[in-house]
């Protein structure tokens, strides 16, 4: 009766792929990542990547499930700017970092080693790196410019320098031709001396 008892208290744990794995890291000692703002989820987020970019398969699989909770959090915050310097919506910014961990996760489900999402992982770091820096110094800027405004810029800058200050075009002058008196037939040269 003992062992039936034991077996099944055994069988009510989390699944293998989510316990196998599960480390005490620094990262993953931290506060849940419901508690935290925008800031303390990327910090926590950064954490768990660079863990994770220095484990063993088990425990990186762990971590970066663990960063894709944390991703899964990073919406739910108001960033205090809108916009990137390089014209790139925040929101936009932080979706993406959900699907970089998507990936990772299925590609490390399928059976990917450390070394096959090395290259990911270091970029992903440096991503959440560059954000946390951005929303640190404030440094982001409006938005983008709207479609209409582009054409309409476009349009002028096409436009010649004497429409755009309102001068009057003169006619281009006739391309001159060695003698007038003498036709020229299609598809020749007429500065061509012929016989």
């Amino acid at each position: 009766m003992a062992l039936c008892v034991a077996a099944l208290v055994q069988g009510c744990g989390p699944p293998p792929e989510e316990s196998a794995g599960r480390f005490t890291t620094a990262a993953t000692v931290a506060l849940p990542p419901d508690t935290l703002d925008l800031a303390g989820n990327l910090r926590r987020l950064q954490a768990l990547i660079s863990d994770a970019r220095d484990a063993e398969r088990d425990e990186m699989f762990a971590l970066i499930r663990e960063a894709e909770r944390v991703t899964d959090r990073l919406l739910e915050s108001q960033p205090p700017i809108a916009w990137l310097p390089e014209q790139y919506s925040v929101d936009a910014t932080l979706r993406q970092f959900q699907a970089v961990a998507d990936r990772v996760v299925a590609r490390l489900r399928r059976g990917a080693g450390p070394e096959d999402v090395a290259d990911d992982l270091a970029e992903f770091e440096a991503s959440v790196a560059h954000i946390r820096q951005v929303l640190d110094e404030g440094t982001g800027t409006g938005a983008p410019a709207d479609l209409d405004s582009l054409l309409r810029d476009s349009a002028a800058a096409r436009r010649s320098p004497v429409e755009v200050f309102g001068g009057v075009r003169q006619p281009a002058p006739p391309p001159a031709r060695a003698d007038a008196s003498r036709p020229v037939l299609l598809g020749t040269d007429p500065d061509s001396t012929r016989p």
